[in-house]
């Protein structure tokens, strides 16, 4: 398998840069990227709630742990 990173700016943020940032990283002109209707982060937010107010108190460490393991979690039972 062959893993590989592509910087992209986010569709509203990249209207602020030069025409020459919009060609190269806006996501409407990455071949393969995808548009999407906004709510996919309003769906994983959803299933998150639950550790807001828990995480808030906790450091930042233990804040990000939780987080990956509940993405993993999330991700298995979509798969």
């Amino acid at each position: 398998m062959h893993l590989f990173s592509i910087l992209i700016i986010g569709i509203f943020h990249s209207y602020a840069h030069e025409y020459a940032c919009q060609v190269l990283y806006s996501p409407r002109m990455i071949e393969g990227m995808g548009w999407t209707d906004g709510k996919d982060i309003e769906k994983l937010w959803s299933e998150l709630w639950h550790v807001v107010a828990v995480n808030r108190v906790t450091e930042t460490y233990t804040q990000r742990q939780t987080l990956m393991n509940l993405y993993l979690v999330i991700e298995q039972s979509r798969v």
